[in-house]
């Protein structure tokens, strides 16, 4: 964001001034979460932030890349591990933007139920090869874009905290993320 505020110039400067007033809100909550990360170093769940307040930021973040967002019921009396949803939502939606952008008619779809108990991330495009899909969750899993790190990190810090990361549909126009709390 400071690169572009410094390079554009003229009529394209003026572009930059909504894209900073939507993410300064979400940059500002992440250094308070690592602020806080440095004040409590070990163990705990983190942050907890109303399920509202964090479902409207991730709506925000990914407002202009077509995703849809379903929320099951109110959120105004839940709260979730901000850390561990951001970690886990970028992470996923990131994944199908990334399939998106090779494949333009693939809709993706966010949905927040059971009060915050359950996120789900889902596409409309392919599956994920077998031997990838029975190996994404236990080491990292070498992808077009990347290393697969990020799901795997963000299984182990979701079992940490008593939630589960699951494949929970893999199939041709039905690929579906899912984290829930564990019973």
């Amino acid at each position: 964001l400071c690169y572009l505020a410094q390079s554009l110039e003229g009529t394209r400067a003026e572009e930059i001034a909504p894209l900073m007033q939507r993410q300064l809100p979400v940059i500002v909550q992440r250094l308070e979460q690592t602020l806080e990360k440095l004040r409590r170093p070990r163990g705990g769940i983190g942050p907890l932030l109303g399920a509202e307040v964090w479902w409207q930021g991730l709506q925000q973040r990914f407002e202009e890349r077509g995703v849809d967002f379903v929320a099951d019921r109110c959120l105004s009396d839940a709260v979730v591990p901000a850390t561990l949803f951001d970690s886990v939502a970028d992470n996923l939606v990131q994944n199908a933007l990334d399939k998106q952008a090779l494949s333009p008619d693939v809709k993706i779809v966010v949905r927040l139920q059971d009060g915050g108990e359950r996120l789900s991330v889902s596409d409309s495009g392919e599956p994920l090869p077998e031997a990838v899909a029975a190996a994404l969750f236990n080491a990292p899993v070498a992808s077009e874009s990347g290393l697969g790190i990020g799901l795997y990190h963000a299984a182990r810090q979701a079992e940490e905290l008593g939630y589960a990361l699951s494949l929970a549909e893999n199939r041709a126009g039905a690929v579906c993320f899912e984290l829930r709390r564990q019973a």
